[in-house]
């Protein structure tokens, strides 16, 4: 392509330079790049949702407290008085709202299922009779958060003395009681049913409480007051405070020692954190697959800058002339960065089929966002252009600042 300095001819196109193996470089990085950023977006959304979904309770100003009265040699029959004793005291100390037991407390990683048969209920053959029970002690519901949507709660009457009582979940409720009222029915672990059972006093709403990710299964609340008999021991006070509960902590271990000194406090930390940690795993891939994907895009910027950098240095000259003719900073500016626009159109082109083709690989970690989820892709793409694009306009802003009478003497 030739100019003459002098023609008033109309400046000529400063096309595209010639593509070659750096360009072609820049375009497999580009689309790597948009491959693991989309898995990243999609993957942190998830994570987000995980965290910000309705746990069935409220995780804040909520402390826990582990123990077990087996290492300070409590026999079944002793457990009773002791956790009356517990509870009695913890809802009288300073600042404390509400205070409980449990076997369990939500998203400890504990659980526990057993077979079960209902009264008068003959299931279908494919039908599962498992059902997912804790013990907790009166106020339970009320100290975790969690809605009784029909009958009573767990209170202190149910003693060893009085019949056996629990409170079903929502889900336990749609599960074998469809369309039905199930407060007073009876049901007992194990099969066939054996009377009197347990009598169904209330139902909770659905909660969260062996898995963020699960869906809510059925459950059933058994009083920890009247489970001595079956050698159950309950080892975690769960605290609701009127603000940070990590103060009410020392409280919690006075009272415990003024009541047994042999009593182990084996771990203290709030609902909150014990939340955050369930979710390790998830945090984990979503840290792996971030990482690996802005190294990605990293390497794809440099790879950019570099290529750009090196066609405005050859092309010095052809910039000079385009300058010494007229051409404007702006325009300037517009026909070295279309090159890097052009390159990073290429990339998405190739790597954004690619990476959907990929999602159905993450899908199973998924919550609550589908594989082809708008925002998680969205925020990817926008990343990966606007890194890339800003990479490519450097050199192209260092192009507008050629002076022409020195670009038109360089060799």
């Amino acid at each position: 392509m030739e100019w003459k300095l002098g023609s008033a001819v109309k400046t000529p196109e400063f096309g595209m330079s010639r593509f070659n193996l750096a360009h072609a470089l820049v375009v497999l990085q580009v689309s790597l790049s948009s491959v693991l950023l989309v898995g990243a977006g999609l993957l942190t959304h998830s994570l987000l949702a995980l965290d910000h979904q309705n746990l069935g309770f409220n995780r804040d100003n909520l402390l826990l407290v582990t123990t077990d009265p087996r290492l300070a040699g409590y026999r079944p029959a002793e457990l009773f008085a002791l956790y009356r004793q517990i509870h009695d005291r913890l809802n009288v100390l300073p600042g404390v709202l509400s205070a409980s037991i449990a076997r369990y407390s939500p998203l400890s990683g504990s659980s526990s299922s057993s077979n079960f048969s209902i009264e008068g209920y003959v299931p279908p053959a494919d039908r599962n009779m498992d059902v997912f029970g804790v013990e907790v002690g009166p106020q339970f519901f009320e100290t975790l958060g969690t809605p009784i949507l029909l009958g009573r709660s767990i209170g202190p009457r149910d003693t060893p003395a009085s019949p056996a009582v629990a409170v079903v979940s929502e889900s336990f409720v749609r599960a074998f009681f469809p369309g039905q009222n199930p407060i007073g029915r009876h049901f007992c672990l194990g099969s066939p049913f054996k009377p009197p059972g347990v009598e169904i006093i209330g139902i909770a709403a659905d909660s969260k409480y062996y898995k963020m990710s699960e869906k809510p299964k059925p459950m059933a609340y058994f009083s920890a007051w009247q489970s001595g008999g079956r050698e159950t021991y309950v080892g975690q006070l769960l605290i609701r405070t009127s603000r940070d509960p990590s103060g009410a902590a020392a409280g919690v271990r006075r009272t415990l020692h003024d009541i047994d000194s042999r009593l182990p406090i084996l771990d203290v930390t709030t609902l909150r954190a014990q939340a955050y940690d369930s979710l390790h795993q998830e945090r984990m891939i979503t840290t792996f697959c971030s990482f690996f994907g802005l190294l990605a895009l990293l390497l794809a910027s440099i790879g950019l800058y570099g290529t750009m950098a090196y066609s405005v240095l050859r092309r010095t000259n052809e910039i000079g002339i385009r300058m010494a003719q007229g051409a404007q900073r702006p325009q300037v500016l517009w026909m070295v960065l279309r090159e890097s626009v052009v390159l990073v159109i290429l990339g998405l082109t190739i790597g954004l089929p690619l990476a959907l083709a990929a999602t159905r690989w993450i899908k199973s970690f998924l919550f609550g966002v589908p594989a082809m989820d708008p925002v998680g892709i969205g925020a990817a793409v926008f990343l990966l252009a606007a890194v890339s694009l800003f990479a490519g306009y450097l050199p192209a802003r260092r192009a507008t600042k050629v002076d022409p009478m020195m670009a038109l003497r360089h060799e």
